[in-house]
């Protein structure tokens, strides 16, 4: 790992956020290591000179506080702040979960991220204690357990070279390099189809909790084609887009895209809900565990707003009526 301040120079492409410290892989630094990647970062680090700007509470005794989250102006910031530094890292790149740190005065905590919650430390004296020291020892050894999502993966430009993959390109203003990402069978979770696309992903979420749909274009390796792809984390318990597909050609439900292959990315699901009755967790509401859904479309469709007539604007919205009066099962 690499570690470079960064606090004075924003990353253009979110929103000019910029983290105080950002680490990188040492053998994938960015072109300008002192500028803010999100799409290249691993992990980040939060400064406050002020020990009071600690925006949680600890439990004093055995039995966790009805109240983690500190009720003042100053912590509600500082959670917004790095809540909106991880959604920006979340959103320039495929993870799973992302680990960062957070310094105020002689004190740290570490923190946990995923697509449902937070797990955050309590609070220690880094001056006394080496608990950074040792997370980030560990952190460095255990690649794997990072975060990164493995279904998308870099690979040699030969791979790419014999595809026309300008749309992807053209499509993305972020475009830096072309990525392999695996979306599974529709029946068969354990069987994937490769796919191109184009990397960074496109900064669509500004939270970094919740369903974060990515919609993309993606070239199909198996049909030679470019495809729409459909990227992003469903509550498990809930009907998957695949099976609800199905269903509506099933009932001939019309003005439809054809779905050809998607399914739950194996291994891709939120932990934090299982943590939250852990007995040192402070009490939270019930939650869903998110599973990470992908799907591709094979209609490439253009933004509605880039209608030729009002004729063709009317048209597209009387044929989404249509097809959701076709079937119940159609929500919008």
């Amino acid at each position: 790992m690499t570690f470079a301040n960064t606090h004075s120079n924003g990353d253009p492409e979110c929103d000019n956020l910029a983290t105080d410290v950002s680490g990188y892989k040492s053998k994938d630094l960015p072109s300008n290591p002192g500028k803010t990647d999100f799409a290249k970062m691993d992990i980040f680090a939060e400064f406050k000179f002020d020990a009071n700007a600690d925006p949680f509470i600890d439990p004093e005794g055995p039995t966790p506080n009805k109240e983690f989250e500190r009720d003042t102006d100053t912590a509600r910031l500082l959670r917004g702040q790095l809540s909106s530094y991880v959604a920006a890292l979340s959103g320039s790149q495929f993870r799973v979960h992302v680990f960062t740190i957070l310094i105020f005065g002689r004190l740290a905590r570490l923190m946990f991220w995923d697509r449902n919650g937070t797990v955050v430390s309590r609070a220690f004296d880094y001056t006394r204690f080496n608990y950074i020291g040792l997370f980030l020892q560990k952190y460095d050894q255990n690649i794997d357990r990072r975060g990164h999502d493995p279904s998308v993966t870099i690979s040699s430009q030969k791979q790419f070279s014999n595809y026309d993959l300008s749309e992807l390109k053209k499509d993305n203003n972020r475009h830096r390099e072309f990525r392999i990402m695996l979306i599974p069978d529709r029946d068969d979770a354990s069987k994937n189809s490769r796919f191109f696309i184009s990397y960074p992903p496109k900064y669509t979420s500004r939270s970094p909790f919740g369903r974060a749909t990515r919609p993309m274009l993606a070239f199909d390796v198996d049909e030679s084609r470019v495809v729409f792809v459909k990227d992003y984390w469903r509550s498990v318990g809930t009907d998957k887009e695949g099976d609800i597909y199905r269903i509506l050609v099933e009932h001939k439900v019309p003005h439809i895209a054809t779905f050809e292959k998607g399914n739950d990315v194996v291994g891709n699901v939120t932990i934090v809900e299982q943590l939250r009755t852990a007995s040192w967790a402070c009490p939270t509401t019930d939650m869903a565990a998110l599973q990470n859904y992908r799907m591709s479309l094979k209609e490439v469709g253009r933004r509605l707003s880039r209608f030729k007539s009002s004729f063709e604007f009317v048209c597209s919205i009387a044929h989404a009526m249509e097809g959701k009066e076709a079937h119940p099962m159609t929500t919008f």
